[in-house]
């Protein structure tokens, strides 16, 4: 131990003796504080100041009108990004743009298409199509740039979004109002009417569903009829002559029926004259009878009132029973005029009332009471009603005859016309099996098809009776009618809710003040590397022997005791290093004294592995050292994710002295998580012993080797 004690003290003392030893001592320790501070200082906030990076925007938008609403969201993302700084928006024409990217002026431009909004607004049609917005970039200018306005872009992207969304809700919202205000009539809702309709629709499929269930039966009943019909064709020829004969028969009779027809209007029409002829006689004897119900003064005149009135009784009866025959001679002919027929009804309702009512009177006269009021208006109405039904009964049965006649006629035509289809027929008989055979077929078909459209629309029916139920107790909810109230609120409230409805409230775990003192832990340890690095370029890692103060000194003697010199070079460049962090740059840190515990035993520890590497292997040493530097550079996570590298880095990740080093300082600069601190101290500090073991013990078979190469290295007077 004295012997490393005495290497040391006489290490200290030729630095201290020497101005220019001393000075490159000091720049040696100060190198790498200025490395770290120069990296931490540029990288402090570069992402406060996008906004000197130039970007063109440009809106070709000529708008577009959709429910009395003038569109142009072009002009609206512009008038928004004129209030955006994050990004130096350059307004300027298409042209402009573009030839501004390609000679570097701006490093990308946006230019807005001329239809961006009919696009936009397609979704409200059949015909959606996709709007666009052009990006130019130009990815020479610089590597970080394109990435930094790829963010701005997609910062545009969300602006039109946004905008998108809150013009939607508006033009929707405002086709709402309207729809709203035309269907909302009088006391009726828009959802009233709805259901209403809803309820119309259900209504005509149950009909639907019953024409199908009608139809069905047809369908059953005419295959049961083709085969009936199948079954007679053999003797449908015997038919076709029977038919013939039956069509003669029908003519005969109706010569027949045409004679009968006119004996019966001409008994009518006689009857009738006879009837008329008594109904005067009547109508005299009712007027008579008015004039003496008014003169009515003694119990003789009564007597005589009453013997008038019960023979005039008996002659409307007889009146009535005269109508009757007609009427049923009438209803007997082959073609009833309904207008005869209800004269002649008519006549026997009013001689059945005036009877009835003649009737009542002499029972109420024999009674000793009055006559009753009724008898008056009974009897005005059989005199004033009885000529005019009579003339339209006359005049009815008039017409008779010649309509009867041309009734036969007509039906005479019907026969020959039925004689000439039984002869045509007659040649139709061999096909007509066919056709049946075929029509079966198709209506076996339709069938089966109507019964699939049968559970179709029985289905609808009972989706459309659930929809109805829930639309009946939406249309009462206090949901539907908060929403509705919305609705007929200020579309464009709604519409900026809608484009934004969300908002994130942060919460952030372990908050750094700014991007340098993220990046601190980083710079600040890979600076610690860097010193070791300079260390073994500018410091002799072998021992000269000294005859009088330092004899036969140890391999082990000269590893450690040129160890100290080292050591305490790489804890002063740690000290300024990590002073220079807190009190000269001002990063971000929550416990000083551990953030400098904390670089010290990094620079310690770099120290030793590139000490011992050098000491072991000599230049093939310092050049390990450096590319362990470049493998911890790319794959400790300083600058990405760990996650983001390539496989083999994240393999070796957790191996590198860098990757704990850093977490340890990132503990001490955003707060403490339990004893993550003091694990990652330790694993750190679980590369000493690798280091030890190897300057010690297993350099030892290498040391001629490093010297043959180092006298080669030197005959060359380049090495």
């Amino acid at each position: 131990m004295k012997n490393i004690g005495r290497i040391f003290q006489r290490d200290i003392r030729r630095i201290c003796k020497n101005a220019l030893a001393l000075s490159v001592a000091i720049g040696i320790v100060l190198l790498p504080a200025l490395y770290a501070w120069i990296n931490i200082a540029a990288s402090w906030d570069p992402y406060g100041n996008t906004g000197n990076l130039k970007v063109a925007v440009a809106s070709d938008d000529v708008g577009y009108t959709v429910v009395d609403i003038d569109l142009n969201i072009g002009d609206k993302i512009v008038d928004k990004l004129r209030s955006n700084d994050q990004i130096g928006w350059q307004f300027v024409d298409r042209e402009t743009a573009i030839d501004g990217v390609k000679t570097g002026k701006y490093y990308a431009a946006i230019v807005i298409p001329s239809d961006f909004s009919e696009k936009m607004a397609s979704f409200l049609s059949d015909d959606v199509k996709q709007p666009k917005i052009i990006y130019y970039l130009n990815e020479k200018t610089n590597a970080i740039a394109p990435k930094i306005t790829d963010s701005g872009v997609s910062s545009v992207q969300r602006q039109i979004n946004e905008t998108f969304s809150e013009e939607a809700t508006k033009v929707v919202v405002t086709a709402l109002n309207r729809i709203s205000d035309r269907l909302d009539t009088g006391d009726a809702s828009l959802g009233d009417r709805i259901i209403d309709r809803l309820r119309d629709g259900q209504t005509a499929l149950e009909r639907v569903s019953l024409a199908i269930d009608v139809f069905l039966g047809a369908t059953d009943t005419f295959g049961e009829l083709t085969a009936t019909t199948q079954a007679m064709l053999p003797d449908a020829q015997q038919t076709t002559d029977q038919l013939q004969q039956t069509t003669d028969q029908l003519g005969e009779l109706l010569q027949i029926t045409r004679a009968s027809a006119d004996r019966v209007a001409d008994s009518a029409d006689r009857i009738l004259d006879a009837a008329v002829d008594g109904l005067d006689d009547a109508a005299k004897e009712v007027l008579s009878l008015l004039d003496d119900l008014d003169s009515v003064t003694n119990a003789s005149s009564v007597n005589h009132l009453i013997d008038k009135m019960q023979r005039l009784a008996d002659r409307l009866a007889k009146a009535n029973a005269t109508v009757g025959q007609i009427r049923t001679l009438i209803e007997r002919l082959p073609l009833q005029p309904e207008h005869l027929i209800k004269a002649l009804h008519a006549l026997e309702n009013k001689f059945e009332s005036a009877e009835s009512s003649l009737r009542l009177s002499v029972r109420a006269l024999r009674q000793g009471q009055d006559v009753p009021a009724a008898l008056y208006d009974s009897l005005r109405d059989v005199v004033d009603t009885v000529d005019d039904q009579a003339k339209i009964a006359s005049d009815a049965l008039s017409e008779i005859k010649p309509t009867l006649h041309d009734t036969i006629d007509e039906a005479f035509d019907t026969l020959n016309t039925v004689s000439g289809l039984t002869g045509s027929m007659s040649g139709m008989l061999p096909q007509l099996d066919d056709v049946l055979s075929h029509l079966d077929s198709a209506m076996g078909s339709a069938a089966d098809a109507l019964r699939s459209a049968k559970t179709l629309v029985d289905a609808s029916r009972s989706d459309l009776s659930k929809l109805i139920d829930d639309l009946s107790t939406m249309e009462h909810s206090e949901l539907i009618d908060h929403l509705t109230d919305m609705l007929q609120n200020d579309s464009s409230l709604l519409g900026s809710f809608m484009a934004s409805p969300v908002q994130v409230e942060n919460r952030i775990f372990f908050p750094i003040q700014n991007y340098g003192s993220a990046m601190t832990p980083f710079y600040s340890i890979l600076a610690c590397w860097v010193g070791g690095v300079v260390l073994v370029a500018i410091f002799k890692t072998e021992v000269d022997e000294d005859e009088a103060l330092l004899p036969h000194l140890t391999h082990s003697q000269r590893y450690l005791g040129r160890l100290l010199l080292f050591l305490l070079m790489s804890v002063l460049q740690a000290l300024i290093i990590c002073v220079g962090d807190v009190y000269f740059l001002g990063v971000q840190c929550l416990n000083v004294p551990l953030f400098l515990l904390a670089g010290i035993v990094a620079s310690v520890v770099f120290t030793l592995i590139i000490y011992t590497l050098t000491i072991s292997f000599g230049d093939i040493g310092k050049a390990i050292a450096v590319i362990i530097m470049i493998i911890q550079v790319a794959g400790s996570g300083g600058t990405f994710p760990i996650e983001l590298v390539p496989e083999f880095f994240r393999k070796v990740y957790r191996l590198l002295p860098f990757t704990h080093a850093m977490n340890a300082m990132r503990e001490v600069i955003a707060g403490p998580y339990q004893n993550n601190y003091w694990m990652d101290l330790l694993k750190l500090c679980a590369h000493i012993p690798v280091a030890l073991l190897l300057g010690l013990a297993l350099r030892k078979p290498f040391i001629r080797m490093n010297r043959f190469l180092e006298e080669r290295l030197k005959d060359t007077h380049l090495m």
